[in-house]
């Protein structure tokens, strides 16, 4: 008999990832004065979709993080 962790815990933590980024796009979008809809998530980074701007997980998350102290 197989584990059933691995399928399930990487499930879980796909769901938790995704729920993660999304939240993410709203402090990288009021850092990028964008819109939520025009924010992507690419390689560890938000952007403008079709510009040139973006804000680094790290930068998203000490904002974040700083808005809730």
């Amino acid at each position: 008999m197989g584990s059933r962790s691995v399928p399930v815990g990487g499930s879980a933590i796909g769901s938790a990832s995704k729920k993660i980024i999304e939240k993410a796009k709203e402090t990288a979008a009021e850092l990028l004065e964008s819109a939520v809809s025009d924010i992507e998530f690419d390689r560890g980074a938000f952007k403008i979709v079709g510009a040139d701007r973006i804000v680094d997980f790290q930068s998203v998350a000490e904002t974040a993080a700083g808005d809730s102290v």
